[in-house]
């Protein structure tokens, strides 16, 4: 029962509805990204959307609770450190397809821009569904 279900889902055409590239430029000196986003519809969408972009970092140490114990030097990954688009850094911004924009933002001191990567993703803005998602190093 289980494989026959699998079998047919591999069978189907799963092909995402957006297409989505991102290219990085890290500029050392003001601790500046520059991200580069391209997105086009692979079919036709009939919604509102949005796009998000989040700064991550990884490879943080630190003190993680367990209930009634800890660990000093635990390491964390894909922390969320900051919403990146200026004018709504929660929800995003309206964007229509094709799309071709730039966003910078500028890293926190103490952030590690060898650790942080960016992830940018586009949802219906009525259904809050989420069509396709991207992640890109600052660092490539």
């Amino acid at each position: 029962e289980w494989s026959t279900l699998i079998f047919g889902i591999l069978q189907t055409n799963q092909f995402a509805d957006i297409d989505i590239s991102m290219h990085s430029e890290y500029i050392e000196a003001a601790k500046t990204v520059n991200v580069e986003i391209e997105a086009d519809e692979m079919v036709t969408i009939d919604a509102p959307l949005k796009i998000c972009l989040y700064m991550i970092e990884s490879h943080i140490i630190g003190k993680q609770s367990y209930g009634s114990y800890s660990v000093d030097d635990y390491e964390h990954n894909h922390v969320l450190r900051a919403g990146m688009i200026e004018s709504d850094p929660t929800w995003g911004e309206a964007i229509t397809l094709p799309l071709t924009k730039t966003y910078s933002f500028t890293l926190a001191d103490e952030w590690v821009a060898e650790n942080c990567a960016i992830v940018a993703f586009i949802y219906n803005s009525d259904t809050k569904e989420i069509i396709q998602s991207e992640e890109i190093h600052v660092i490539e």
